[in-house]
């Protein structure tokens, strides 16, 4: 019998790690981070189809948890024709916590999905890679990114799935890839 010292990564945690990584580098918008996080599968949560995407109950609560822990900030950015948007990072505390739970796993093989044993290494540097790819992305690029690969093959942690909804994400990817008519 293959005896493996693994950890768990609990839904709160997920954010922490998330906004540590890249530097502690700030995410815009709560929807990026449900996009980066639906992207990063592995994570367990579960997700449906929202009005910009898919969208993850549990990982809402576990970034609300956060905020009421005093672990994550949130702020506001100026944007153009005087509009602005959210930022999410980690306070001092949070820091603190997310670099004990990095430390944590890093050395460690993770169970992710309750079937595969990860190397900690190995989550972080992949998830810090996507998040240093799309966390300042436009929602319509990251949207069609996403729409594009559920068209390929729908993704078994979307929760929902219809025949109806599947044909109207082709249609939008379709328009927004080439245009209306």
């Amino acid at each position: 019998m293959l005896n493996i010292n693994y950890v768990i990564i609990n839904d709160f945690e997920w954010p922490l790690i998330l906004l540590a990584l890249d530097g502690y580098s700030p995410i815009p918008g709560r929807v990026r981070i449900h996009m980066i996080c639906f992207i990063y599968h592995h994570m367990g949560f579960n997700f449906i189809p929202g009005f910009f995407g898919p969208y993850s109950p549990e990982l809402d609560k576990a970034i609300d948890k956060g905020i009421e822990r005093g672990l994550i900030d949130t702020y506001y950015v100026p944007l153009k024709y005087g509009r602005s948007i959210k930022n999410y990072s980690l306070t001092i505390d949070g820091r603190r916590v997310a670099n004990a739970i990095v430390s944590k796993i890093r050395d460690r093989y993770v169970l992710l999905d309750n079937v595969a044993f990860i190397k900690g290494k190995e989550i972080l540097s992949d998830l810090e890679a996507i998040k240093r790819t799309y966390r300042e992305k436009p929602l319509l690029f990251l949207f069609q990114k996403i729409s594009e690969d559920t068209i390929k093959e729908w993704p078994y942690w979307m929760r929902f799935e219809s025949k109806g909804l599947k044909e109207i994400l082709n249609e939008v990817y379709n328009e927004i890839k080439y245009g209306f008519l």
